[in-house]
């Protein structure tokens, strides 16, 4: 089924042979525009564009799940309708494999294939939810436990008159913050995950 697109929906689409910088509101249909970018880039008749020859990336996996069932169903729409389906079809045979993934994915895949080169163990992935808080927790009590140890050298005597609340309260405000980051990463967010060590 054909959209009717807004004259600035079209000026993304149709624009090559530049860069391209589209700035969009939630609900403006960025991600329907990319998909159908793409899709005429591979049916372009005069310089087509192979699928495995691009770099598609966004910020969430919905978001590149997404993408990903837009275009698949976009080169099955023109197949149906006859439009060079020989090519379309080898396209749609290779969506699979297709790099159309998160930041962080296509970074990690980078780093995962230099590793060696890097220093990294081969074993190294992205940290989850349950090991960062760990990890913060961790991070935070050895702080704490050398800011003790040395306070009076920095002319801190009562911890509870240095921040509200003492160290409890130290200690909420960190969680806080790291769920606050956390949730920034999600759907919508705009942070990367991030990890140390062997967890990137």
């Amino acid at each position: 089924m054909s959209r009717e697109w807004t004259l600035e929906q079209k000026r993304a689409i149709e624009l090559t042979g530049r860069d391209l910088l589209v700035s969009a509101g939630a609900g403006s249909g960025k991600t329907s525009v990319m998909a159908e970018r793409i899709i005429r880039r591979i049916c372009d008749p005069v310089d087509p564009v192979k699928l495995d020859e691009m770099l598609i990336v966004t910020f969430t996996v919905a978001a590149a799940g997404e993408l990903r069932e837009r275009i698949t169903a976009g080169l099955r729409e023109r197949i149906v309708r006859g439009e060079r389906s020989k090519l379309l079809t080898r396209q749609l045979d290779n969506i699979g494999s297709a790099n159309i993934s998160t930041i962080n994915s296509f970074c990690l895949d980078i780093v995962r294939r230099n590793f060696a080169q890097l220093g990294l163990p081969a074993s190294m992935r992205i940290i989850d939810e349950a090991e960062s808080s760990i990890i913060n927790e961790e991070i935070m009590s050895d702080t704490l436990e050398e800011f003790f140890a040395n306070g009076a050298e920095l002319g801190i005597e009562d911890f509870d008159l240095f921040w509200p609340g003492g160290e409890k309260g130290l200690h909420r405000r960190s969680g806080a913050a790291h769920g606050w980051r956390h949730r920034r990463q999600q759907p919508g967010g705009n942070l990367c995950q991030q990890g140390s060590g062997g967890l990137w």
